[in-house]
C-alpha cells in the first residue's frame, strides 16, 4: 500500500516517503501561488478564478476565495455553490475538505484536517494521519455515513432532555433510516448535567459488550463524559455538537467534578465531530455567548503563556499562539452577527472553539487555551454547585 492510499484510508503514513504525494504537492502549491499573484492583477481576476476551478476537486457555481489562499493537493477540496473564502484561507486536505452551498469563510480561517501522533517513537519517523472535514447546512444528514466509515456496527447514544429534543430524535431518526443498530441512554434532569461520578457511572453502567461506538448528542458535559468513558474503554467516540459553547469538543482532556472539585482527566479526540450550523444557530443564547466568552477568553490565556514563558523559561509555541489569536480576532469581528444568530458568525465560534481544543493537542498542555480566567471560573462553578446553585460556567 503507497503512502498515499494509506493517508486516503486515514491511516498513519509518511509523506515525506512518496514521490507522488511530494510531486502533487509541489504542483498544488505553484498553482496556489499563480492564484495568488494573478488575482492581484485587474487583468488577471477572470483567470485566476479559472485557475482555482482546474485546483479544486469540485467546485459549484458562484466560487469566490480572495488571496493569499494556500492548501496541499486541491483535488481533495469539494465546494458546492455560492462559496466564498476571505484574505488568508488555509485548507491543508489531505483528509478531504467538502464545503456544503453557501458557505462563507471568513479572514484568516484555516481548516486543518492533518494530525501527527502523540507517541514521540511515531512522531519523529516523520508519521502524520489525516481526517475529513465537512462544512456547511445540514451535515447531520452525513452522520449515519460518518458512523459506517468508521465501521461502527452497535452504537451506544448519549443524551439528556435537553440536547435530545436539540438534535437527539433526529439523530434517531437518522439511525433508524440507515438501518444501525444501537441503544440509547437520555439523562432526564430538570437542571443541565453535571459530569460527575453520576453521570460517569451512568455511562459506564449502560454500555453493553457490543458496543463499537459511542454516540454523544450534545455540548460540554457530555462531550466530556463521553470522551472520558471512551478513553477508559477503549471505544471511540463520536460528537454530534448541539451548541458552540466551549473549546473541549477537539480536546484530550475531560474536565469533570469529582467529590465537588473540578478535575481534568485524561481522555481522547473524537473519531469525528459532526457540527451542524441549522442546529447550532438555535442553541440557547447563553450557550452561544459562553463559546464567544470561552474564545475571548483566549486573549488573556496567550498572554499568560508569554508571561510565564518570559518568566519561567515555560516552552512557547508562535505557531500555535497565532492559530488562536487569528481564530480570536475572526470571532471578535462577528460579534454582532453572533447575537443575530448569523450562520457565519455560528461557524467562525464553532471553527475557533475546534482550533483552541487542538491547539491544547499539538502542545500537550492547555496553556493556549486556558490561562487564570478558567482558574477563577472553576472556582465560582465549584462554589455554585457546592451551594446547589445554578450558574452559567
Amino acid at each position: 500500500m503507497t503512502e498515499k492510499e494509506k493517508m486516503l484510508r486515514g491511516m498513519l503514513y509518511a509523506p515525506a516517503h512518496d514521490e507522488t504525494l511530494l510531486a502533487e504537492l509541489a504542483a498544488c502549491k505553484a498553482q496556489c501561488q499563480q492564484f495568488n499573484q494573478r488575482a492581484y492583477q485587474a487583468e488577471g481576476i477572470e483567470s485566476a478564478q479559472m485557475l482555482l476551478r482546474r485546483l479544486l476537486g469540485a467546485a459549484g457555481e458562484g466560487l469566490r476565495i480572495e488571496p493569499p489562499f494556500w492548501c496541499d493537493y486541491g483535488w481533495n477540496i469539494s465546494v458546492g455553490r455560492n462559496f466564498y473564502m476571505n484574505h488568508g484561507g488555509v485548507i491543508l486536505d489531505a483528509g478531504g475538505v467538502t464545503f456544503g452551498d453557501n458557505v462563507l469563510v471568513g479572514p484568516q480561517c484555516g481548516f486543518y484536517t492533518s494530525g501527527h501522533p502523540l507517541a514521540a517513537a511515531e512522531r519523529n519517523r516523520g508519521l502524520e494521519y489525516a481526517r475529513p472535514i465537512r462544512v456547511g447546512s445540514g451535515v447531520m444528514q452525513e452522520l449515519p455515513g460518518i458512523l459506517r466509515d468508521l465501521g461502527a456496527s452497535h452504537i451506544f447514544l448519549e443524551a439528556d432532555n435537553y440536547t435530545y429534543e436539540a438534535a437527539g430524535r433526529q439523530v434517531e431518526q437518522l439511525l433508524d433510516q440507515a438501518g444501525l443498530s444501537y441503544h440509547k441512554r437520555v439523562f432526564q434532569t430538570e437542571t443541565p448535567l453535571v459530569p460527575n461520578e453520576y453521570a460517569l457511572g451512568s455511562v459506564l453502567a449502560a454500555m453493553t459488550s457490543q458496543d463499537d461506538m459511542l454516540l454523544a448528542v450534545g455540548s460540554g458535559t457530555l462531550n466530556d463524559v463521553t470522551k472520558y468513558v471512551s478513553a477508559r474503554t477503549g471505544v471511540p467516540y463520536v460528537i454530534a455538537a448541539t451548541a458552540p459553547s466551549m473549546d473541549g469538543y477537539a480536546s484530550t482532556v475531560a474536565p469533570t467534578i469529582l467529590d465537588g472539585f473540578k478535575t481534568t482527566l485524561p481522555a481522547v479526540y473524537p473519531a469525528a465531530i459532526v457540527a451542524d450550523v441549522d442546529i447550532l444557530k438555535d442553541a440557547p443564547m447563553p450557550m452561544l455567548t459562553a463559546g464567544f466568552g470561552d474564545i475571548i477568553g483566549k486573549f488573556t490565556s496567550l498572554a499568560d503563556w508569554r508571561l510565564s514563558h518570559q518568566l519561567n523559561g515555560e516552552y512557547y509555541c508562535p505557531e500555535v499562539a497565532g492559530v488562536i489569536e487569528a481564530a480570536v480576532e475572526t470571532c471578535a469581528a462577528n460579534a454582532q452577527a453572533l447575537a443575530q444568530r448569523e450562520p457565519q458568525a455560528i461557524q467562525a465560534v464553532t471553527e475557533a472553539l475546534i482550533l483552541s481544543g487542538l491547539a491544547m493537542g499539538m502542545v500537550g498542555v492547555s496553556r493556549p487555551a486556558s490561562g487564570a480566567e478558567h482558574q477563577m471560573a472553576h472556582y465560582w462553578e465549584m462554589d455554585a454547585l457546592r451551594r446547589g446553585e445554578e450558574h452559567p460556567l
